[in-house]
């Protein structure tokens, strides 16, 4: 499925669907795209304030204060020789391959899924009893606390 015009996503629905649908796909496809980038900033932020305070035991600050370097980190690596860059990520890409070799070593060297399945406490039950409880999500508790309607009963 080739189309005349480039543009893609919004080349190939305006070409199918006509331009008002290929408008607002495209225009939906850039608001997702944005809040996907926002999402991943947001994550690498709360993700690097955990690293930074917990493991390194450096000072708690906002995630937002570390999502802004992550940001400045990323549009620095973005500006430079894409040589550069890409020597970072083959690093990063490096480390990243490591640390889940270290945590792949470190449960096989303590006994794997037995030992930590014995020292695990059980999880939530969500039966009909407990509905009204904490232990479920909120969805599910306000969707049991819900009578019937006497419309949806037949008789």
């Amino acid at each position: 499925m080739t189309c005349a015009t480039p543009g893609g996503f919004y080349a190939f629905i305006t070409a199918g669907l006509g331009r008002k649908v290929g408008l607002s796909a495209g225009f939906g496809a850039i608001v997702t795209y944005f809040a996907a980038l926002l999402s991943v900033y947001a994550l690498s932020g709360i993700a690097l304030n955990d690293i930074v305070s917990r493991l390194f035991g450096g000072p708690e600050l906002a995630w937002p204060i570390e999502a802004l370097v992550v940001l400045v980190a990323v549009t620095a690596l973005g500006h430079l020789n894409i040589d550069f860059s890409a020597k970072a990520l083959v690093v990063f890409l490096g480390l990243e391959m490591l640390l889940v070799a270290v945590y792949v070593i470190a449960v096989f060297a303590n006994g794997g899924r037995t030992a930590s399945a014995s020292n695990r406490s059980s999880p939530p039950t969500c039966s009909p009893d407990h509905l009204q409880s904490q232990a479920c999500s909120p969805s599910v508790s306000s969707a049991a606390s819900r009578q019937p309607s006497s419309s949806a009963k037949k008789s």
